[in-house]
């Protein structure tokens, strides 16, 4: 199984890894990760866990900055 970990980013780097997915199936290729809030940073990275315990974790993924939300405006006209 596979451990999917949440990390810190910019000024948050003195933070810990905190697990995001616990029980991923180890013949899992892709994870979509839902909950993130726009505008903020995230960094990645995966331990693999058996009965001897927890691996090591990967190398960190690269930095991935959301977008910020946009309200949509829309107006309706009566014909």
């Amino acid at each position: 199984m596979y451990l999917i970990l949440l990390g810190p980013t910019g000024t948050q780097a003195s933070l810990t890894w905190q697990s995001y997915v616990s029980d991923l199936a180890p013949t899992a290729s892709m994870h979509t990760v839902t909950g993130l809030r726009p505008a903020e940073a995230y960094q990645f990275q995966v331990s693999a866990v058996n009965v001897v315990g927890q691996g090591e974790a990967s190398a960190p993924s690269p930095v991935i900055r959301l977008p910020e939300q946009r309200k949509c405006h829309l107006s309706v006209t009566a014909l």
